[in-house]
């Protein structure tokens, strides 16, 4: 990744809309899921847009260097209000049904 140093250098830096000056870096993410806590789905027929959820709980490790400074997140620091996994549905590839074999019959 290139490090901008400020947001406002990533998108005025070089004049608007350009990016200013950068140096290589790098970031790494470590993200786990635990303990499905619930499900849901929502659906808009007009969008159209179908999303299907879990909320869970997670814990997200990262590191980052950039030059010769370097950042860790705390791995015992860490509060989850809530995490999601889900599946979106939209464009051609929409059904307001929760029926899989209705969109496989569809293609």
């Amino acid at each position: 990744m290139r490090d901008y140093g400020t947001l406002a250098n990533a998108l005025f830096g070089g004049g608007v809309g350009v990016p200013g000056a950068s140096v290589p870096s790098t970031v790494s993410w470590d993200l786990r899921w635990h303990g499905v806590t619930g499900s849901a789905t929502t659906v808009n027929a007009t969008l159209p847009f179908r999303l299907n959820y879990k909320t869970t709980g997670a814990h997200l490790d990262w590191s980052m260097s950039s030059g010769e400074r370097s950042f860790r997140s705390n791995p015992g620091g860490q509060t989850t209000v809530v995490a999601f996994i889900g599946e979106e549905r939209n464009g051609v590839f929409f059904n307001s049904s929760d029926d899989e074999d209705k969109d496989a019959d569809d293609d």
